[in-house]
């Protein structure tokens, strides 16, 4: 006869009872490490902070996938890898990602058990007890339950598992906690606890300070912005809100930890987000401010740099008290802006192929309802009849594109320091050419000479792709034996040479940039004038 305890080896006939499980001495004495760990030992002193943080890892590991299996009631071994599959990508991802930590704090909180995590790559070191979790218990959830009075401990002690998992740690008594030092701080005057969430500007961004402090909160964009980090703030408690701004992540009672290095700049910008509160641009210069010794509860007038956020007589919570004048509310729906004023499309930009330097012969130009103009390249000696050539792609407008199929022209890369681009040059004939120049300033060529000048009659604006914010500009050119024009982004104008050569400007890009996210804008990833031109130079007829 079998015995009842007996482990089946055929896995097909198997249906397991995670609930079963439950009371193993095994999963309690984990449950109970999980609870004196997080509600006593952390931040005690009586075990290394490091100890106590792997500790939790370690019995997390053999309590969660057990408990999710109960309380979705699995019965299959496929359904049993998954709970603990899903279980190690959770934790695995909101220790490598702090985006995932933060959607997780942000989804836990939701339900009344606000997290504040910090992702810690070397946490990673507890997923082998998964595999432990996975061996063992089978063997238990096999076995028959002799008695029905088992069915009400496995409840009571699942419900205890949840509320332990879910919530976080409390810190040591109030007289413990350590002060703030800093120059800007947020105190929760509501009866909530919140979970504040801090976005700093990406390492990417390039700004200037001095543009962009007149109105933070209407120009910079949500897309400037960062990972966010996040902190449980308890009522009556304070926050130091350059932490959040800086990259940091601290926690008092077990250590400290970051997003990624961040680019010193000379003001300090987040974006600050708290769930019921509109979002804000927290902004001001560190020159501005000094640091200072702030405890970490109750509102202190006489400490300067304090923000409150209060709930008003609506309940709507609101930053009240900013006396530090850093709070700016982020605009978040700004009527267009049309005509020269309007941000320039990315796609309106001079754009080619690989280009292929050297002499060519155009065999063939056809141009595209794209803008951009399919250009046939053949060798020169090549007989064109039988060399198919190569396909050479070219997107600037028709009028400055001064060549016929059949030229012989020369193909070259230019690097003017403050721009680069092409030359192509006509060898036989008129000897016409076309240079383009993008990113800074373009230099004089061939006697014409390019002025921008920031229309200062447009506001600085924000592009709804990138974030990047700018001005137009207009392109003054001309000079020497040239007329002078204004030619606008956009536009193409054409200028007489009093010896008869004719220049065909086309101004593709032109404006001034005061901030830019270089990993998305396009053009150079520097601050300061953006600008993309096209001079055909055509010499006058014999």
């Amino acid at each position: 006869m079998t015995h009842p305890m007996a482990f089946s080896t055929d896995n097909s006939k198997v249906s397991l009872q995670p609930r079963r499980a439950l009371l193993h001495p095994l999963w309690l004495g984990s449950l109970a490490t999980l609870a004196i760990n997080d509600h006593l030992l952390k931040g005690s002193g009586i075990v290394p902070d490091l100890v106590a943080g792997k500790l939790s890892d370690f019995a997390g590991l053999l309590v969660a996938p057990l408990l999710l299996a109960a309380l979705l009631g699995v019965r299959k071994r496929y359904a049993w890898v998954a709970a603990h599959a899903a279980v190690g990508f959770v934790f695995a991802a909101i220790q490598l990602s702090p985006a995932a930590a933060e959607l997780w704090a942000s989804a836990m909180g939701s339900i009344g058990f606000p997290w504040a995590i910090t992702p810690d790559v070397t946490d990673l070191v507890a997923l082998p007890m998964l595999a432990v979790s996975a061996w063992f218990y089978p063997r238990v959830m096999q076995a028959t339950a002799t008695q029905n009075l088992r069915n009400a401990g496995e409840v009571a002690v699942a419900g205890t598992a949840v509320a332990l998992c879910a919530a976080t740690s409390p810190p040591p008594p109030n007289f413990d906690e350590p002060d703030l030092f800093t120059d800007i701080w947020l105190h929760n005057a509501t009866d909530n606890t919140i979970v504040v969430r801090v976005r700093p500007l990406s390492p990417s961004v390039v700004l200037d300070c001095d543009a962009v402090e007149a109105d933070p909160g209407r120009l910079l964009s949500e897309d400037l912005f960062g990972s966010a980090l996040s902190w449980t703030l308890e009522s009556g408690e304070n926050l130091d809100i350059a932490q959040g701004i800086n990259g940091e992540q601290f926690d008092p009672w077990g250590g400290s930890g970051g997003i990624e290095e961040l680019p010193e700049r000379e003001c300090m910008v987040g974006l600050v987000d708290i769930d019921g509160v509109l979002p804000a641009v927290f902004f001001w210069r560190t020159e501005d401010t000094e640091d200072n010794s702030v405890p970490a509860r109750e509102w202190h007038d006489d400490i300067p740099g304090g923000v409150m956020l209060e709930a008003g007589e609506d309940g709507q919570a609101r930053f009240t008290e900013d006396d530090a004048g850093v709070v700016n509310l982020l605009a978040t729906a700004l009527p267009p802006t049309g005509g020269a004023c309007a941000p320039q499309q990315e796609g309106d930009r001079i754009a080619w192929s690989d280009i292929p330097e050297g002499l060519s012969r155009l065999a063939e130009i056809d141009p595209g309802v794209d803008g951009c103009a399919e250009l046939t390249l053949v060798h020169p000696e090549a007989d064109p009849e039988v060399d198919a050539g190569q396909q050479w792609y070219l997107c600037v407008p028709p009028e400055v594109l001064p060549f016929e199929a059949g030229d012989l022209v020369s193909i070259e890369t230019i690097d003017t320091g403050a721009s680069s681009g092409l030359r192509i040059a006509a060898q036989e004939g008129a000897l016409e050419e076309l240079w383009i120049y993008v990113g800074g300033l373009a230099p004089a060529t061939r006697g014409v000479t390019f002025a921008p000048v920031p229309d200062y009659g447009c506001e600085l604006r924000a592009d709804v792709e990138c974030g990047t914010i700018a001005r137009s500009s207009v392109i003054f050119a001309g000079g020497g034996n040239f007329s002078t024009s204004e030619v606008a982004a956009g536009q193409t104008q054409t200028l007489e040479g009093s010896d008869g050569t004719t220049a065909i400007v086309h101004v593709a890009h032109a404006q001034e940039r005061v901030a830019l996210d270089a990993e998305c804008a396009q053009g150079p990833d520097t601050i300061g004038e953006d600008v993309e031109v096209a001079v055909a130079i055509i010499p006058a007829a014999e």
